[in-house]
């Protein structure tokens, strides 16, 4: 946030901080959990939900939910915002490394939820 004097006033520039107005939300782990995360962000005008989880879900399941399921690497490059709700397996143990991070964009949020 950037703050500034102008005229004996302090005007804050709160355009700075990320919108989920618009964005593109990716969750990692579409269980019920993530399925409960999408329902409650619906409100906040998210342009575009996508998921990758440990088996590809049905185009019904897709459609029900309103998200696309996508490739991990581009679950990465594509999130404005990424949510990990997963269970921790030996498969989902350290998948958020140095590599994963560095192929998100600069500006994404990271929000780890997972159990």
């Amino acid at each position: 946030m950037r703050q500034k004097w102008y005229m004996g006033h302090l005007e804050t520039d709160v355009d700075v901080e990320p919108s989920l107005d618009g964005s593109t939300v990716g969750l990692f782990g579409c269980g019920r959990i993530g399925q409960a995360v999408v329902e409650r962000l619906r409100p906040f005008n998210v342009a575009k939900f996508i998921f990758n989880s440990s088996t590809r879900k049905s185009e019904e399941f897709e459609e029900k939910i309103g998200a696309k399921f996508v490739e991990f690497d581009a679950l990465l490059s594509q999130s404005d915002f990424l949510i990990s709700c997963c269970a921790l397996t030996p498969k989902t143990a350290k998948i958020f490394n140095k590599d994963a991070f560095d192929k998100m964009k600069s500006s994404s949020v990271f929000v780890n939820i997972a159990r």
